[in-house]
C-alpha cells in the first residue's frame, strides 16, 4: 500500500506541477506582470516546492487514512473514498481559502492516480495468475 500511494504521489506532483506550471504562470498571480520577467523553471521551482510541502506532508498521509478507513468496505468503496478525498482537498479552504482550487484538484488527481495504479496492478496480477 505504501509503495503504491508514493508513487500515486509522486505521478500527481509530476503533472499538477507541469499542468499549473504551463497554464498558470506566476505571472498572474502580480498585478504589475510587465515587470516581472519569470521564466518556466522558475515557476517550476516555485510550484514545485510548494506542491511537495502540500502533497507530501499533508496529502500523503491522508491518502493512507482514506485506505484504512475505506478499506473494510467492499461495495462503494471507490465513491466513498473519491468523497473523502474531495473534503480533504476543501479542507484547507478555511486555512489558505485562497488555494482551495489547487488542493482540490490535486487530491481528486491524486484519488485518478491512486485508483489507476490499483486498477493496472489488479489486472497484472490476474494476468499473472492465468499464466500459472
Amino acid at each position: 500500500m505504501l509503495k503504491r500511494k508514493m508513487v500515486a504521489a509522486f505521478l500527481t506532483f509530476v503533472l499538477s506541477v507541469l499542468v499549473v506550471t504551463l497554464f498558470l504562470p506566476l505571472d498572474l498571480f502580480f498585478s504589475d506582470a510587465v515587470n516581472r520577467k519569470g521564466d518556466f523553471t522558475e515557476d517550476l521551482l516555485v510550484y514545485s516546492f510548494y506542491f511537495s510541502l502540500g502533497l507530501f506532508l499533508y496529502g500523503f498521509p491522508v491518502s493512507i487514512l482514506i485506505e484504512k478507513i475505506t478499506r473494510k468496505l467492499p461495495e462503494g468503496r471507490r465513491p466513498f473514498a473519491f468523497l473523502l478525498y474531495v473534503f480533504f482537498g476543501f479542507l484547507p479552504f478555511f486555512f489558505l481559502w485562497i488555494f482551495t482550487i489547487y488542493s482540490l484538484s490535486i487530491s481528486i488527481l491524486f484519488f485518478i492516480m491512486d485508483e489507476l495504479i490499483m486498477l493496472l496492478r489488479k489486472g497484472k496480477n490476474k494476468n499473472i495468475a492465468e499464466v500459472r
